[in-house]
């Protein structure tokens, strides 16, 4: 099952794949009015694809999605709550501002300096965050 979320929903959302896999994304504009409940023996994940503009709220995300469980909790961002269960992976593809990182020249690209001088990136800054 590969569901896309960009609008509400009024209920629980039972995503029931058997032995097959789970992929749930929501986008900017989901609402759940109740539980994202994956049930299923294969791999599940729910992945949090959200913009914001402020970076309070995008330090706010990695905090909270850090430290939530994927079989189970809730997260909210911009004033929406999210809940979920039976999940196996969370992931966060929340950017930070874009326009907060072209106000700094300081501010380099990690994977992009270590491949413009041939090394083996070391990433010290998290692109998504996937938490089993």
């Amino acid at each position: 099952i590969d569901l896309t979320l960009n609008a509400r929903v009024g209920g629980d959302v039972n995503l029931n794949a058997g032995d097959g896999d789970i992929e749930t994304t929501l986008n900017n504009g989901a609402q759940v009015g109740g539980t994202i409940i994956a049930n299923t023996t294969g791999n599940s994940t729910l992945t949090f694809n959200f913009s914001t503009t402020k970076q309070t709220d995008y330090q706010q995300a990695l905090i909270h999605l850090g430290l939530a469980n994927a079989s189970g909790g809730t997260f909210t961002f911009n004033g929406q709550s999210y809940t979920w269960s039976n999940f196996d992976d969370l992931v966060s593809q929340i950017p930070s501002s874009p326009s907060k990182q072209r106000q700094s020249s300081k501010v380099e690209d990690p994977l992009l300096a270590a491949l413009s001088r041939g090394s083996t990136p070391r990433m010290t800054t998290p692109l998504w965050i996937s938490i089993r």
